[in-house]
């Protein structure tokens, strides 16, 4: 039995690791300032998780360069590798993954992050290869999210993937006896 739908899972930053047969994405909801704006989205395509996590590095470390450049009460704000933010002095200093959204101030948040992406990206494939084999057993390598932008569609539900597990649990057990 083909599985089909897909499989949504909250990461520890906060994120979403989205897995289809076709592919998986991580992806960020950001908020609009309050209820009268719609929020935005942060888009990680599965083909682009290992640029952002090389990115999260790269960024930090030209922040630090930065941050020595300019004197303290100074302000600047620089677009950095992947669209990523790297704002030095103000209110809100550091990487960010989108704007001023998602900061990162310390290379433990850098780490955390990175550490985060290869989480999914270890994820993805357990999931691909439990829930979307196709007949040779194998999980489809296509990439649904080559775009970048987010995709909807209908989603078999963690819900539905529980109940079906302790369903086949059971009829495997009564199977048995």
């Amino acid at each position: 039995m083909q599985h089909t739908g897909t499989y949504s899972e909250t990461l520890p930053t906060g994120g979403s690791l989205k897995v289809t047969r076709q592919g998986w994405a991580i992806e960020y909801y950001i908020p609009g300032p309050d209820a009268r704006y719609n929020g935005d989205w942060v888009h990680i395509p599965s083909n682009k998780v290992e640029s952002h996590i090389n990115a999260l590095s790269e960024n930090w470390d030209e922040y630090l360069k930065l941050k020595k450049m300019f004197p303290s009460g100074s302000e600047f704000t620089k677009e950095g590798l992947e669209g990523m933010s790297i704002r030095v002095g103000g209110y809100s200093e550091g990487v960010f993954l989108k704007g001023h959204y998602l900061k990162m101030e310390t290379r433990k948040d850098i780490d955390h992050m990175a550490e985060t992406f290869r989480y999914a990206q270890k994820r993805a494939e357990e999931i691909q290869n439990l829930f979307f084999a196709n007949q040779n057993g194998k999980a489809s390598n296509n990439n649904i999210y080559k775009t970048g932008k987010r995709k909807r569609g209908c989603g078999m539900s963690l819900l539905w993937i529980t109940a079906i597990i302790i369903i086949l649990y059971f009829v495997g057990v009564a199977s048995n006896q």
